[in-house]
């Protein structure tokens, strides 16, 4: 018998309802039950006893799973791989029942898609790696320009009525400035 947890989420003061999902799957059970000489032991968070999204097998090889099925999101690879959009995209999906916002991610690293959109058909850049916001938001039809010969880039990607600059070139700039900035604080 499987049981089920009701969540209710509140956000920016509005009440959203919510689907039951199921509890994690118990970790201790499956490594328990786990044949001998299998080509993986599940790993577990020791805190909670769920399974830890990212595995990683016998052979070395990571891959990512569904805490709440343990089945396998992203297939076993020796590149580098992340599970925290693939997460963040179940736990949208099973617990309200009209998400505004589920995140896309990339189906061969698991990293977060650079363009993201919600159901408002508002989208923005963000982060490859956390997912984070990267400027303003805007409209789908929104054309794209290029940063090239432009003095002050930042401004031009804060100006909500210019066209915008594609979310691959705004996630370089960020990058490269982030990584100029800390190097200079140190």
């Amino acid at each position: 018998m499987r049981i089920t947890t009701s969540i209710l989420l509140v956000a920016f003061g509005a009440t959203v309802l919510a689907k039951e999902i199921p509890d994690p799957v118990d970790c201790a059970k499956i490594k328990s039950e786990a044949p001998e000489g299998s080509s993986w032991i599940p790993q577990c968070d020791l805190e909670t006893n769920q399974l830890t999204p990212l595995q990683k097998n016998n052979a070395g090889e990571n891959f990512c799973i569904d805490i709440y099925t343990g089945s396998i999101l992203l297939p076993p690879t020796t590149s580098s791989i992340s599970c925290d959009c693939l997460n963040q995209k179940i736990v949208a999906s099973k617990t309200a029942k009209k998400p505004m916002y589920i995140p896309e991610c990339n189906s061969t690293t698991g990293a977060y898609k650079t363009t993201q959109c919600n159901r408002k058909k508002e989208c923005w850049c963000a982060e490859a790696k956390t997912g984070m916001q990267l400027g303003p938001r805007w409209g789908r039809k929104t054309s794209i320009f290029s940063l090239a010969g432009i003095e002050d880039p930042a401004k031009a990607v804060t100006d909500r009525d210019q066209p915008r600059p594609s979310c691959e070139m705004l996630n370089n700039f960020w990058t490269t400035w982030g990584n100029r900035m800390w190097n200079q604080r140190a």
